[in-house]
């Protein structure tokens, strides 16, 4: 019996392991490929483009404005930072999230729910993994909106880097200024990630999918299902992050508000469209996390079987 509980506690840690390790992968290929498209949709979402040229106001413009002021590596600008972010953070959420999912499903079989059981347990697995992932890498998320968001000359930023910009918000605000924003960005997160895992499992289930392609069009269908519920909350949490550092009102009454003054209720959607194309990237770090981490497994369960 005690072996047995102890192999099961092997199998687990292993999983987790191969989890973390697969989406880590699949986490820096995906990022570095849609890290353009990161930084248009970032500054679609807090510069305040109202007193912006006109030349600001589409993507592909916008795009050109970046490469003419920092060069076509300013495309990538932030993306060394993105992926700090990313790639402990994706590593882990899939990690918790399957860890969650698999505790949740624990008293039936896998083969026994149906694709609605799914769909539940792998979101509310999702949502739970986004709020535990959130709340241990917020301050490096908070740094690299603020580094990213910026799209003039690099001369004049006031924010270069990811420690640059941590030592002015330690100077300046404390502690406290790292977590700015943080209850709208975690709310947005957490609806993302529910539906992102809960609508991708439950398209596998209930179409069997084993083919990487059949399985990339359930990805780019619930990473863009999930990018447009929670994208307001993302916007006002990313406006309130760069509305504090440059002392405007940045409590999220005021946020919303300024949004709905300027833009109106589109404004809660500028940069969605970039957004869009970027559920390309969501989908293939979903198949390729499916993908590597079979591979691994596969590997791991021959070096074993020797």
């Amino acid at each position: 019996m005690r072996d047995e509980k102890n192999g099961k506690k092997d199998k687990e840690r292993v999983v987790f392991i191969v989890n973390l390790l697969s989406a880590s992968v699949a986490s820096i290929i995906s990022r570095t490929a849609t890290a353009p498209l990161d930084r248009v949709k970032l500054i679609l979402q807090t510069r305040d483009l109202k007193n912006q040229p006109p030349r600001f106001g589409t993507t592909f413009t916008l795009m050109k404005t970046i490469v003419r002021k920092q060069g076509f590596r300013g495309l990538w600008r932030g993306n060394v930072m993105n992926i700090y972010k990313n790639l402990p953070s994706q590593a882990l959420i899939f990690s918790v999230q399957g860890f969650y999912y698999r505790r949740l499903i624990s008293h039936r079989p896998n083969n026994q729910l149906t694709s609605n059981q799914v769909l539940l347990y792998s979101s509310i697995a999702g949502g739970a993994a986004a709020a535990t992932t959130i709340a241990s890498f917020y301050p490096i998320y908070l740094c690299q909106t603020i580094v990213s968001s910026h799209a003039g000359s690099l001369r004049k930023a006031k924010f270069s880097s990811l420690f640059g910009c941590a030592r002015v918000i330690q100077k300046e605000f404390g502690p406290r200024g790292f977590y700015v924003g943080f209850i709208s960005v975690t709310a947005s997160v957490t609806m993302n990630r529910s539906v992102y895992f809960g609508v991708y499992d439950f398209f596998k289930k209930l179409y069997d999918a084993e083919s990487s392609l059949f399985r990339f069009v359930g990805g780019l269908m619930s990473t863009t299902v999930a990018g447009f519920v929670a994208y307001p909350m993302e916007t006002i949490g990313r406006r309130m992050a760069v509305n504090s550092i440059h002392n405007q009102p940045s409590s999220f009454n005021d946020t919303f508000r300024q949004i709905l003054t300027n833009y109106g209720f589109p404004g809660l959607y500028r940069g969605s469209l970039v957004n869009v194309l970027r559920s390309f990237g969501g989908a293939l770090l979903l198949v390729l996390h499916d993908d590597v981490y079979a591979l691994m497994m596969k590997y791991y369960l021959a070096i074993n079987d020797r």
